[in-house]
This record gives structure tokens, C-alpha cells and sequence, in this order.
């Protein structure tokens, strides 16, 4: 305890001791000129207290406008980050749609090249089929007017005399055999070169 006391005084008496010779080496001039300066500086703080004041004022205005600015700076600096990164997503969200977009399309795509493609085959078989019946109606309706023309010429050829009426008849008969896809040699080799030789009567 008494080490600790000793110590404190002494350290108290360097002090004392520096601060006397510290004013021992001032001179008067310079001791007086302090105070001047010191009493200058108090009638300057009284007498400018207002423009002080405004001084201080507008520096700390300043300084509040310089951190409303450098805040403003640093909010518009995280909205733009924030807007990249949702102008990346929702671009990432239209890539994916594109792609859904893309596929969807390629598979209604082949499902429409699949109907048209069953369409098509249904169409060629139904063609196919009225082809059939057609070519079955010719065949019956060549077959009923060949059955025609053999009967006219039956009537004919005897004699080798026919009204007019057989005879435009026969004509008439010879061009639907034709049209319904005949070609029998009998028609076209015996009964048309035969019936321009046959005598025409005309009846009253």
C-alpha cells in the first residue's frame, strides 16, 4: 500500500516539476500574447455566435445531405441487384416456357401428322372402295346395255333393214357402252362397221 502511494506522489511531482519548468521557459511576451489570443477567440465565439451557428448548421446540413446521398446511392445500388436478379429469373422462367412451348407444339404437331396420316388412309380406302363400285356399276350397267345392243342387232342383221328408231337407239347404246369403259370386240367389230350398211326405214 505504502509502495503504491509512493509511487502516485511521485509521478504527481515529475508533473508538477515539468509544468514549472515548462513555464519557466515561456516569456512574459509569449504568456501574454496566450492570453490575448485565448480572450480574442472567446469575443470572436460571443459576438459570431449567429454566423457560427449558420456555419455549423450548414456543415452539419451538408454533412446529412452528403449520408441522405451516399443512402440514397447504396438503396438504388441494391434495387438494381435486386431488379438483375429478377429480370434473370423471370427470363430464366420464359426460357422454360419457350422450351415447354416447343414441345408442346412438336407433340401437337405429330399428333395432327398422325390424324392427317389416318385421314389419308381413310380417304385412300374410300376412294378405293367407291372405285370398286363404280367399276361394279359399270360392269353391271355395260353388261345391261350390251344386253340391249344384242337384242337391236338380233332384230336387225336378218335382214339388214332397221327403223330409225333402232337405229338412233343403237347409236345411242354404242356411246354409253363406251363411256361405262366397254371395248368388247363384238360391239365395236361386228355390230358398229354392220349397222351403217343396214337399210333405214323410215315409218310414217
Amino acid at each position: 500500500m505504502n509502495i503504491g502511494r509512493s509511487y502516485y506522489t511521485e509521478r504527481r511531482r515529475l508533473l508538477n516539476k515539468s509544468i514549472i519548468e515548462l513555464l519557466e521557459e515561456v516569456s512574459g511576451t509569449d504568456l501574454l500574447f496566450a492570453i490575448f489570443l485565448i480572450t480574442a477567440l472567446s469575443v470572436l465565439v460571443i459576438t459570431q455566435k449567429e454566423k457560427l451557428m449558420k456555419i455549423l448548421n450548414k456543415w452539419r446540413n451538408t454533412k446529412n445531405e452528403e449520408e441522405s446521398f451516399h443512402a440514397l446511392v447504396y438503396e438504388l445500388k441494391n434495387s438494381i441487384e435486386k431488379l438483375s436478379i429478377e429480370v434473370k429469373q423471370n427470363q430464366q422462367n420464359r426460357d422454360k416456357e419457350l422450351l415447354q412451348y416447343r414441345d408442346d407444339s412438336r407433340k401437337i404437331r405429330d399428333e395432327m401428322y398422325k390424324v392427317m396420316n389416318n385421314q389419308s388412309q381413310s380417304i385412300s380406302e374410300l376412294k378405293d372402295t367407291v372405285l370398286k363400285i363404280q367399276e361394279i356399276n359399270s360392269e353391271t350397267k355395260r353388261a345391261e346395255i350390251k344386253e340391249k345392243i344384242e337384242r337391236i342387232y338380233r332384230e336387225c342383221t336378218h335382214e339388214q333393214k332397221c327403223t330409225e328408231m333402232q337405229f338412233e337407239s343403237l347409236k345411242d347404246l354404242i356411246e354409253q357402252y363406251e363411256k361405262h369403259g366397254g371395248d368388247n370386240s363384238f360391239v365395236h367389230t361386228t355390230v358398229q362397221p354392220e349397222m351403217y350398211k343396214w337399210e333405214i326405214i323410215k315409218k310414217l
